[in-house]
């Protein structure tokens, strides 16, 4: 599982896997930047340590398939 909490309007946005890859990571960043209203220029994400949300194929996939800036922050 995946989620996301929008402080804005208190909307958790939520995608459920079998596993958790980057693949699937990619699918989600895609979910939710499409859960956004376009006029919204920057989401900002804080990510833990998992694997995935370092990868390559997903600082590749959120510069290609999430048209708006998205910030990450890992700790």
């Amino acid at each position: 599982m995946f989620g996301s909490y929008d402080h804005t309007n208190d909307k958790m946005h939520i995608h459920c896997y079998q596993k958790n890859t980057e693949k699937q990571f990619v699918d989600f960043l895609k979910r939710l930047d499409r859960s956004y209203n376009k006029n919204i220029q920057n989401i900002f994400l804080v990510l833990d340590n998992l694997s995935v949300h370092k990868s390559k194929k997903v600082n590749d996939g959120i510069s290609k398939y999430c048209p708006r800036t998205m910030t990450q922050n890992t700790f």
